[in-house]
């Protein structure tokens, strides 16, 4: 088989006559390196469609030629990387940009200004002026009723009532009704002190001289001109007060102490002023 035949022959036949011993010893080493080249370079299709790890097993292996063009999954486009904001300054004002050292600085709100007119300000001090007049006195006031309470002052318990003559008998005097609460009678044994007070609910009665006796407005209670009671719904006679004589003669009468005759108190002393 001549040299031009050889090589004529594909690399397949080629492969199969070194097979069978056809063909001569170096042509035969020659024949399996490019039928093994051949084989390989056929593949190349099916090796370019391989997965990138499974190229590299195989090449490890030793069964990829070296001249074959490596193939690799073609690499993510890396996303441009973001430009970090710097401080810039206006070329025409020179004020610096509010970006600065790539941190963007929160603008700053503009202040207020109040302005106030003149009549504004002539409002603003005359009410300034009420409320330091009105308010601190109604302060003060509250202070100085805190300090001081209200106390109710009522007339003193005793006093001096006259003399004795002064007294006409079988007559009620109502000169101290109004300041003391009392009425003096004089019969023709003794003088006494008699409470305005009504027993039944604290009405004061009136004084009828035509009728000789006590009336109360409010429920009808009557007493004599003794103090006992003897119609309406009065419970009780009237109270008497002490009586006595002070030391420059006249009458001494003290509402601290009182006398009640459903107890047996008007025939104690000083319950009336012997007085003849």
């Amino acid at each position: 088989m001549s040299e031009e035949n050889i090589e004529e022959m594909s690399p397949s036949k080629r492969k199969m006559l070194a097979k069978l011993g056809k063909l001569p010893a170096g042509d035969q080493a020659e024949t399996s390196t490019e039928s093994e080249m051949a084989e390989t370079t056929e593949d190349i299709g099916d090796i370019e469609e391989m997965s990138p790890s499974r190229r590299k097993m195989l090449a490890k292996l030793g069964k990829l030629p070296s001249d074959l063009p490596s193939k690799s999954r073609p690499s993510k486009t890396a996303a441009p990387a973001r430009k970090t904001p710097t401080a810039a300054k206006s070329t025409a004002t020179g004020e610096v940009h509010p970006l600065v050292s790539g941190k963007i600085k929160r603008s700053v709100k503009p202040k207020l200004e109040f302005k106030v007119e003149r009549r504004g300000w002539l409002s603003l001090a005359f009410g300034w002026l009420a409320f330091l007049l009105g308010g601190i006195p109604a302060f003060a006031t509250m202070i100085l009723r805190f300090l001081f309470p209200n106390v109710l002052f009522e007339p003193p318990q005793s006093f001096k009532a006259g003399y004795p003559d002064d007294y006409t008998i079988g007559a009620i005097d109502e000169t101290y009704k109004e300041k003391y609460g009392v009425w003096i009678g004089r019969t023709d044994k003794y003088i006494y002190a008699l409470s305005t007070v009504c027993t039944h609910l604290g009405c004061t009665p009136n004084w009828l001289s035509g009728e000789s006796k006590f009336k109360c407005p409010c429920h009808g209670s009557g007493f004599r001109k003794t103090g006992v009671n003897f119609e309406g719904p009065a419970p009780r006679p009237l109270e008497r007060h002490w009586i006595g004589l002070a030391d420059d003669g006249q009458i001494l009468v003290d509402k601290n102490i009182k006398f009640q005759r459903e107890k047996g108190q008007w025939e104690s002393e000083n319950s009336y002023l012997p007085w003849t």
